[in-house]
């Protein structure tokens, strides 16, 4: 009996000195949850390639979220974002949390909800309509839990007629086509690509604090086409493959007409972004495999 007593003693202890250690070290633990989500994302498109289960892999990214939403209700608290828009106008669910002391748990909760039922259509192949379902409906989203506005867009890198690539924009939410023919600009002249030489994947999200600054309006032909079109803040990440025009990947970018400083975006935001660039990974390697068992069947016929 005593030493029973005595293991449980010391497990207590051990327990204690856990949770002691996770709370002084529990912010830089989160900033590695988020870098580590781009593992996490190629992981799930691998898996679901080859043919992974669907649980699997919702299981493992359903516990970042978890572990990153426990992890914030002690570090962040910010105060609720002024006249939230209402989530039945904007053709939102209209059970969704209200906010609360705790507004990047709350949002990462409405996030996580949204992903795990998009991955699974997306790997059934029920996702028809990706600009809808991985654009427009998360940028309302994003919206409804910040004041900032909200424009979303893919750019991929492609190749021009006369061979000089260029940035194409597959699929936009609230971007007009006017603005798309701006943006789509050389690789050579864009900010965007030079970000991208420099970035890492443990660097999570890009961010551009006010576009309409000198130093940002000047930094490429894209960022003064955004600068020009009204936009101050800019995030941005890249997700999949380096193309085969140069270091350039594919990636998400939000505009907003609000700056980093007077925007509400926050870390759980930028989670969201990054899951989002998680499913259009998945798009992409699932459509590519999709073409190749096409073209593996016309061969064979």
């Amino acid at each position: 009996m005593r030493g029973s007593q005595q293991n449980a003693g010391r497990r207590d202890q051990d327990h204690g000195r856990v949770r002691e250690w996770l709370s002084r070290n529990r912010e830089d633990l989160v900033g590695g949850v988020l870098a580590g989500l781009v593992v996490v994302a190629l992981t799930t498109a691998t898996g679901i390639v080859l043919g992974a289960g669907t649980p699997v892999v919702v299981v493992a990214l359903v516990a970042v979220v978890a572990f990153a939403a426990g992890a914030l209700i002690a570090v962040r608290a910010q105060q609720p974002p002024a006249d939230p828009a209402d989530p039945v106008a904007v053709g939102l669910p209209a059970d969704l949390p209200e906010l609360t002391g705790a507004e990047d748990v709350a949002k990462l909760t409405s996030y996580g909800d949204f992903f795990a039922p998009a991955l699974d259509r997306l790997q059934m192949g029920q996702l028809d309509n990706v600009e809808a379902e991985l654009l427009i409906r998360p940028g309302r989203l994003f919206e409804y839990w910040n004041t900032g506005s909200v424009y979303l867009a893919v750019f991929e890198p492609a190749a021009g007629r006369d061979r000089e690539a260029f940035w194409r924009l597959p699929y936009v939410a609230r971007i007009s086509g006017s603005e798309c023919r701006e943006f789509e600009v050389p690789l050579k002249d864009s900010n965007l690509t030079q970000m991208q030489v420099r970035w890492e994947p443990r660097d999570g999200v890009m961010v551009a604090s006010d576009l309409q600054e000198e130093r940002w309006r000047k930094a490429g032909a894209d960022f003064e086409a955004f600068a020009q079109a009204g936009f101050r803040m800019l995030r941005c990440f890249p997700f999949g493959t380096p193309s085969s025009e140069g270091k350039s990947r594919p990636c998400i970018v939000l505009l907003s007409k609000e700056s980093k400083e007077s925007g509400t975006f926050s870390g759980a935001d930028d989670f969201y972004l990054m899951l989002l660039g998680a499913l259009l990974s998945v798009h992409s390697l699932v459509a590519e495999r999709a073409r190749f068992i096409s073209e593996e069947g016309e061969a064979s016929d």
